[in-house]
């Protein structure tokens, strides 16, 4: 592969990434979607998910900006992985000023 910018060749580097082991999830998943109250399409939707086997997933990237990963100086936070904490942050924030209870909403 090359840069289609400039052509520049890619560089392979071998680096170090934390993962979500979300195989480790599998049957609870499996079972909580079976028992979940909500929409068939909701739950076949994630349904088709565990079909496949679930595979474990980067949540670390190499990169200058974004939330530093603790105890890793070149890594931080894959936004997939830190964007829902912000969420929860937000609704934690929002309840404090509104008295309504967070986890509700979670």
């Amino acid at each position: 592969p090359v840069c289609t910018v400039c052509g520049t060749p890619a560089v392979y580097k071998e680096t170090k990434h934390y993962f979500l082991k979300l195989t480790a999830f599998e049957g609870f998943l499996h079972d909580y979607l079976n028992k979940m109250d909500g929409t068939d399409i909701a739950k076949n939707y994630s349904m088709k998910w565990l079909e496949g086997g679930l595979k474990d997933w980067n949540i670390t990237r190499n990169l200058s900006w974004g939330v530093k990963f603790p105890g890793e100086d070149e890594l931080v936070l894959y936004v997939w992985f830190d964007a829902p904490i912000g969420y929860i942050a937000s609704t934690e924030e929002w309840s404090q000023r509104t008295g309504k209870d967070w986890k509700y909403y979670w």
